[in-house]
């Protein structure tokens, strides 16, 4: 797959640029799960294009954007 093809699966990860069945495939598998279904060529492919668009790590990404939990607040 050429650079115009990796250009269009990072943005496809791209916060709000969702596509359909993405989230299926971050609940069903995780990240390697939802490299397939993107169609990129693995997970590692996914995470560098991510981290290179996006300016972190999907998982650095998923702690910053994380709403606190409240039912776990202390008592």
């Amino acid at each position: 797959m050429g650079a115009v093809g990796n250009a269009d699966q990072a943005a496809a990860a791209q916060p709000g640029s969702r596509p359909r069945g993405a989230g299926a495939g971050v609940a069903g598998g995780g990240l390697g799960r939802l490299a397939a279904d993107l169609g990129f060529s693995g997970q590692a492919h996914l995470v560098r294009d991510f981290t290179a668009t996006v300016g972190m790590a999907p998982a650095a990404y998923a702690a910053a954007c994380a709403v606190p939990d409240s039912s776990r607040s202390a008592k």
